[in-house]
């Protein structure tokens, strides 16, 4: 937040001086800023080639040409809408209007929510004197905080000829509207470099206009590292995102310390950079935290045997390890579910117990799985449980293995 103090002198009025809150008159006025808005292609008026390879452009003159583009570069309407996490630009204008001089002037300008009070002028500690037909003008520059209504409150505080102490106040209401609806979705068990955590996010546009997304990261807290998950290739991390358009990203999430989970639930928050028709954002989201039955583990599961390559609707067997952290006994059950992808399958039972387990125990199960599609195919769909004491968890990403078909070639398998 910025603010500067200016004064300039005015003609006084002719008329007899003003009472009550006619004294003083103020104005607000918010400072639009330039955007190209055009339906022409910019690029192709631009002729860049060409464009580059002139003289003038490489000594740095500015000249005009057939193709000039100023016709593309417009001004944001004063009412468009405001958004969370932007910069809010706003002139304070407070205009003395009597023909006699007040003394000890001082301003406080804030602007309030129903849940903050963000404090941008106040000169109350350093009071001026001001003259007839003076004025104060304010620049402001602030972060918005808050969505929902927001209350501009300036406040001048002053003394009268008859040194009395008086006030004038004003109230500068406006609205914020939150630009994205952000959803989260956590898939896996977060652990070392053998199991990994999936982080799905799905950014929505709620305004009105195309926002173009510079930067999305995530913050990650304690042991946990955050990698992005994106299509190789994909080297520029910015995108276009239109009104009502949904945009995925994805973080695979690991800890560097495996016991560090079972002392505290929070992963990280997600940061939003973005730009809206000149206007620059940031907003960061709330801290993602494990899933309830992943903060303290009663259990955990993994793979610890499985093969690479599989043959379809060929049987094979992985071998699963179960470790207890329960700080007392507990019976253990574990089970196969049907899930969404149904690549694989059990082909022998999908219900076994493990038995009663105590702390720091682990037991290792073999079971027989019959994959049904071909290419590379999760084992997943798997439920450790303890049904004792109410706890449950799911692990939709055990291992991952290639399916193929009967009598492929080697030069086939490295292929697929």
């Amino acid at each position: 937040m910025t603010s500067t103090y200016n004064t300039r002198q005015l003609e006084p009025p002719s008329q007899a001086p003003p009472l009550g809150s006619e004294l003083f008159n103020l104005k607000v006025m918010r400072f639009p800023q330039p955007s190209l808005k055009t339906n022409a292609n910019v690029i192709g008026m631009l002729n860049e080639g060409e464009l580059l390879a002139d003289e003038r452009a490489a000594e740095g003159h500015t000249y005009h040409t057939c193709d000039s583009i100023s016709s593309a570069l417009g001004l944001v309407s004063e009412r468009k809408k405001v958004y969370l996490g932007e910069n809010s630009r706003m002139c304070v204008i407070i205009t003395h209007n009597s023909n006699y001089a007040v003394s000890s002037v001082g301003v406080r300008i804030e602007v309030q929510t129903q849940k903050s009070r963000q404090i941008l002028v106040d000169s109350m500690q350093s009071p001026r004197d001001l003259n007839a037909g003076q004025t104060f003008d304010y620049f402001l520059d602030f972060k918005l905080r808050d969505p929902g209504e927001n209350a501009l409150v300036c406040c001048v505080f002053y003394r009268d000829e008859d040194n009395q102490i008086k006030n004038f106040q004003k109230f500068f209401r406006f609205a914020v509207d939150e630009p994205f609806r952000v959803d989260t979705k956590l898939i896996g068990e977060l652990g070392g470099s053998d199991t990994c955590m999936l982080a799905q996010i799905a950014l929505t546009n709620l305004s009105a206009d195309n926002i173009l997304i510079e930067d999305l990261s995530f913050g990650s807290k304690g042991s946990v590292v955050a990698s992005e998950v994106k299509p190789d290739g994909t080297a520029p991390k910015t995108s276009l995102v239109k009104p009502q358009s949904v945009q995925c990203f994805g973080f695979r999430l690991n800890s560097s310390d495996q016991k560090d989970k079972r002392r505290g639930g929070e992963l990280g928050s997600i940061e939003i950079r973005w730009r809206r028709a000149g206007h620059v954002g940031v907003l960061r989201t709330k801290s993602l935290n494990l899933p309830d039955n992943q903060k303290h583990p009663r259990c955990t599961l993994r793979a610890v045997d499985a093969p690479g390559s599989v043959f379809l609707e060929s049987v094979f067997h992985v071998t699963l390890e179960v470790e207890c952290f329960s700080p007392k006994p507990v019976h253990v059950r574990l089970s196969m579910t049907s899930h969404k992808h149904l690549s694989i399958i059990a082909a022998g039972r999908a219900d076994l117990s493990c038995g009663v387990l105590s702390q720091g125990q682990k037991k290792r199960i073999e079971i027989a799985l019959m994959p049904l599609a071909l290419g590379i195919q999760r084992i997943a769909g798997f439920k450790l449980k303890c049904p004792n004491i109410g706890w449950s968890a799911d692990y939709d990403n055990l291992h991952q293995v290639c399916v193929m078909k009967h009598g492929a070639t080697a030069e086939e398998k490295k292929a697929e």
